[in-house]
């Protein structure tokens, strides 16, 4: 029945909670569909009825369906933001084994297109926003904690101004991982060359340059991975 098959691996669980995530994706159940019975569940799927209410709690946490009292189970509307939280326990675990220099070049990958969209996307209340955090940084210049806070918020405002859900629920996953990056490479590098590259890149954002922008993200992000590379 809608392309259930019956589990066969060991972490039965997990099987059924990856099997029913890829099945709402999959629009098998539309939003705001009721999905089978736990009685139907359990003889399709052909397991207990506790790994069902374990896979189906799951569901529920991460904000995928919707369990009603005396109803039943129902999808949710699936959005980018449900879908990246199915993936943050992952996440979470991989992080421990994410270094330095490969959090700089995701952020390399990314940022410069991140930066190119948001030309795109931006408001004049958006470049006011990125210059009080310019400011913040050049007086914030010998602090270097504060500095990195501050560079952190000038990125991240980056990310918001894509009013792209997806880029900035990523964003947000990896929050702590980014900002302890922007922490631990600021005292190392210094902050004259955060403030140049910040510069240009506002400067780039305001006159509609998606080439120019791009450019200075990837040069800016460069000079920190050469470090890395040479330091680690």
């Amino acid at each position: 029945m809608k392309g259930i098959k019956a589990i066969t691996k060991k972490n039965v669980t997990e099987e059924v909670f990856e099997s029913l995530l890829q099945l709402i994706f999959k629009n098998t159940w539309v939003s705001g569909e009721k999905l089978p019975s736990e009685k139907s569940l359990c003889e399709q799927f052909d397991v207990s009825r506790i790994t069902i209410r374990s896979a189906l709690d799951r569901l529920n946490a991460l904000g995928i369906i919707e369990t009603r009292h005396g109803e039943g189970s129902f999808v949710k509307e699936v959005t980018a933001d449900n879908f990246m939280l199915s993936l943050y326990p992952q996440i979470v675990l991989d992080q421990a084994n994410i270094n330095e220099l490969q959090v700089m070049e995701y952020r390399q990958i990314v940022e410069c297109g991140t930066a190119s969209l948001a030309i795109d996307k931006y408001e004049e209340s958006d470049l006011v926003e990125l210059e009080e955090l310019l400011k913040e940084m050049e007086n914030s210049k010998n602090d270097y904690r504060q500095f990195a806070i501050s560079d952190y918020k000038f990125h991240k405002k980056l990310a918001a101004i894509t009013r792209n859900s997806l880029i900035c629920t990523v964003f947000d996953m990896l929050n702590q991982l980014l900002q302890d990056s922007v922490m631990n490479i600021v005292p190392a590098i210094g902050t004259d060359k955060g403030i140049y590259y910040h510069h240009k890149i506002l400067l780039a954002l305001r006159n509609k340059d998606k080439e120019g922008i791009s450019s200075i993200m990837h040069k800016h992000i460069q000079e920190n991975i050469d470090y890395l590379k040479k330091n680690i």
